[in-house]
């Protein structure tokens, strides 16, 4: 009986644990300005400051945000902070959310893109064939050009990367869609971990070579070739 019960309590919490982690969402965040700023989040601090902020494993719900503006004092020694916003954002389940903090104060929202748990092809058999079918088939040009959009409005190449990192772990697509993100990316280094990331992640692996033509070195490509091989 005690076995039993502890089997029970054991798999709640791994449903409970799968179901959080199913949901968790992103945020990127960007304060107007140029002046460094801190956050933060949920009652803890970033360890650096500046203008765009990135958090991610985060549960749906309410969040308490605080932002603060780091300026030089008049006399030259030393920084003050300045409150600039304190209070509550919204944060939706399995969702890359953009925001934007305006210069009179505003929490804007300038995009918000589902993410989706797709399982792995290789475990299909650990699933519903139905649900498991999906993992063949890629996104539709829509949710590309939408995905492909919010990637390239991020204003660093590393958020860009990460951004790109976390909407294609969950999704597939095809060769061509993968050779127009890369795109959005001004450096060769961004363009070719994408592209490695990436693969696992088409349903046409047979048509990878059309993502060369995204490359401006040859070493760049034969590097992937390499990887791909």
């Amino acid at each position: 009986m005690k076995t039993r019960f502890l089997i029970t309590v054991l798999f709640l919490v791994g449903v409970s644990i799968n179901a959080s982690a199913l949901a968790a969402s992103t945020l990127t965040l960007n304060v107007d300005g140029y002046e460094a700023h801190q956050v933060r989040f949920d009652y803890q601090w970033t360890s650096f400051s500046g203008n765009e902020f990135y958090f991610d494993e985060l549960q749906p719900g309410n969040h308490h945000v605080r932002i603060v503006k780091l300026a030089y004092r008049s006399n030259g020694y030393g920084q003050h902070a300045r409150i600039v916003f304190d209070g509550m954002v919204f944060i939706p389940g399995m969702t890359a959310i953009s925001m934007r903090l305006t210069n009179r104060g505003l929490m804007q929202t300038v995009s918000s893109v589902a993410m989706f748990n797709i399982p792995d092809a290789n475990c299909c058999h650990d699933f519903n064939p139905v649900t498991c079918a999906s993992t063949y088939f890629p996104v539709t040009d829509d949710e590309f050009f939408r995905l492909r959009d919010a990637i390239a409005r991020r204003t660093f190449e590393s958020s860009r990367v990460e951004m790109s990192r976390q909407l294609l772990r969950d999704r597939r697509f095809t060769s061509a869609q993968v050779a127009s993100l890369l795109e959005v990316f001004s450096f060769e280094s961004s363009r070719l971990e994408v592209a490695k990331f990436a693969y696992s992640r088409t349903v046409d692996p047979h048509r990878y070579y059309v993502v060369y033509s995204a490359f401006t070195f040859e070493s760049s490509i034969v590097e992937l070739s390499r990887f791909i091989s």
